[in-house]
């Protein structure tokens, strides 16, 4: 198990890692490209793309060298901060 710095060449990844761990939640309220296109269980490679140019970064854990969770911070201005933490389920 290690968490790796990560870059624009691991969006897809990242955003797969994204996608799978937001289905549930889309799925049990019902949520839909046209309902709420910007759900992160629709995520892809280029939304990533996007926030890797924005400045943010990602850091993904993997088990091997399989990436089973990520976060991303961001630090937009001094006092505020994001993170965002994405885990694959097993079950």
């Amino acid at each position: 198990m290690s968490i790796v710095a990560t870059t624009k060449d691991d969006a897809e990844a990242i955003a797969t890692i994204i996608k799978l761990s937001n289905q549930g939640v889309a799925k049990e309220f019902g949520l839909n490209m046209d309902n709420n296109p910007k759900h992160p269980s629709f995520c892809n490679k280029d939304w990533v793309l996007s926030d890797f140019d924005r400045g943010e970064e990602y850091f993904m854990y993997k088990e091997g060298s399989i990436g089973v969770g990520c976060v991303a911070f961001e630090n937009p201005k001094p006092s505020v901060v994001y993170l965002n933490l994405e885990v694959l389920n097993d079950s």
